[in-house]
């Protein structure tokens, strides 16, 4: 296994950087990304989301996404995911999501980004 951690910066309202970080674990056929603190995946961020998963994702293998440390999501979260998805479906290469706390599995749910996206709990708090 392989790991190694991407920082990401989110502007807060007093226009300070707060550090967040995120895991990037490599195993033979699978890489598992996931937060180390509670993380809001909204639109301030999901730009700079997406340009570090991309520098920093290795080019083979099936995605796994673990959320369990994401507290909120909003429309463009929810986006950045769809996307991502389908990139890697281009790619032929899978991509699951792991460990949704119970309110974002609602939001999933009714948006059926659960029947585009697997979503499999691993500690599940439903």
């Amino acid at each position: 296994m392989v790991s190694r951690t991407i920082y990401y910066t989110n502007e807060t309202k007093a226009a300070h950087l707060k550090l967040l970080k995120a895991d990037i674990r490599e195993f033979s056929d699978s890489i598992i990304i996931g937060f180390r603190s509670l993380f809001r995946l909204t639109e301030k961020n999901v730009p700079l989301v997406y340009e570090s998963l991309l520098a920093n994702i290795p080019p083979s293998g099936d995605i796994i996404f673990d959320l369990s440390n994401v507290e909120s999501i909003d429309s463009r979260g929810l986006a950045l995911l769809i996307t991502l998805h389908d990139r890697f479906d281009n790619e032929n290469r899978q991509f699951y999501l792991m460990n949704l706390k119970a309110a974002l599995l609602r939001i999933f749910r009714i948006t059926q980004i659960d029947q585009i996206i697997p979503i499999y709990m691993q500690n599940s708090d439903t």
